[in-house]
């Protein structure tokens, strides 16, 4: 079929045998697919509004789709995707659509602090090692090369402002040694060390205000949550504040400044309050929340801006009375 209408009905040989489908038949095909996949209630206009808005964000000129949705305007198509609408937010776009479509191994993505942009890691460079990458989160344009090096590196946090990428470095690909490093992302490209040590440091967030750094390491043998200053440029300036008090994993600072969340061992996930006196940090009280909740392998939870409300895989809880029956002599029961 090179014209016509794109939607025909087939008969049981896979022939088409009619000129179009019918509104009710479609809209009743619609309905069903719809209900199946657990989408929201969708009209067949959305169709349109998110093939418009895929084909801009792939490129796609206005007036290819004006003719593609048979307007008679272009600035009738505009209506759709448009230059003045955020395509990251489109209304009725409840498909998920691939991002990076390189075969390697894209990893770790972090938002920057507007949403505009989304950076992650990936090893198409090959050499074994995973390379820094950003891409506009709308999907248009390509995926920028930011930093290489032999290390792999895991995207770990923007700053507030923007300026800076927080990431993890892991010396080579047979050890679990990992340090914080800061790459600025204006002028000149050079990586920034924050925390060098003989231990692992991972899972790095960046306070709200840009000043401090929270991150996990197992310096004391167990992992355990600190709070380093940083200072721009210079990178790390001052001690670190130990937050944990009996272990913990996986910090996320509260909008306002004034916690710190992280998961103890046990998987209970705590908060540790804070306060920031000029260039000082005090660790206060240490208060468990719920849990257990699952952890491991990256960030497993989240955290709305109040810090009211968490987004977490809970563990089922165990019921220990169940009773464990132990059969012996089994096989003579089959005889019977």
């Amino acid at each position: 079929m090179t014209e016509g209408h794109l939607f025909r009905p087939v008969n049981r040989g896979d022939q088409v045998c009619g000129y179009k489908l019918s509104e009710k038949v479609f809209w009743q095909m619609l309905k069903t697919y719809v209900a199946g996949a657990g989408l929201p209630d969708i009209a067949p206009h959305d169709l349109r509004r998110t093939t418009a808005k895929l084909c801009r964000a792939e490129g796609g000129e206005l007036e290819q789709i004006q003719l593609l949705l048979g307007h008679s305007s272009v600035q009738t198509t505009e209506r759709y995707p448009g230059t003045k609408q955020d395509l990251a937010h489109a209304p009725n776009d409840a498909l998920r659509t691939r991002f990076t479509f390189d075969p390697a191994i894209e990893s770790d993505p972090v938002w920057s602090p507007d949403g505009r942009t989304i950076f992650f890691a990936s090893n198409r460079e090959g050499r074994g090692s995973r390379n820094l990458y950003r891409k506009s989160a709308d999907g248009t344009g390509v995926e920028e090369l930011l930093y290489r090096d032999k290390l792999t590196k895991t995207p770990s946090g923007v700053s507030p402002d923007g300026k800076y990428l927080l990431y993890v470095a892991t010396r080579d690909l047979n050890s679990t040694l990992q340090d914080l490093w800061v790459l600025p992302l204006e002028g000149e490209r050079k990586p920034l060390p924050i925390v060098q040590t003989a231990f692992a440091e991972r899972l790095a967030q960046f306070s709200p205000d840009g000043r401090w750094i929270a991150y996990e390491s197992n310096e004391s043998g167990r992992s355990e949550i600190f709070a380093a200053p940083f200072s721009g440029t210079n990178g790390a300036s001052g001690g670190k504040r130990q937050i944990s008090t009996s272990g913990g994993q996986e910090p996320r600072w509260r909008r306002d400044g004034k916690e710190i969340f992280y998961v103890e061992p046990g998987g209970r996930l705590m908060a540790a309050e804070v306060s920031v006196k000029g260039a000082s940090l005090d660790a206060g009280t240490v208060s468990p929340l719920f849990g257990p909740i699952r952890t491991g392998g990256g960030f497993q939870y989240d955290v709305s801006a109040d810090g009211q409300r968490f987004l977490a895989i809970v563990q089922p809880e165990q019921n220990a009375g169940e009773p464990l029956t132990l059969v012996q002599n089994w096989t003579a029961l089959l005889k019977k």
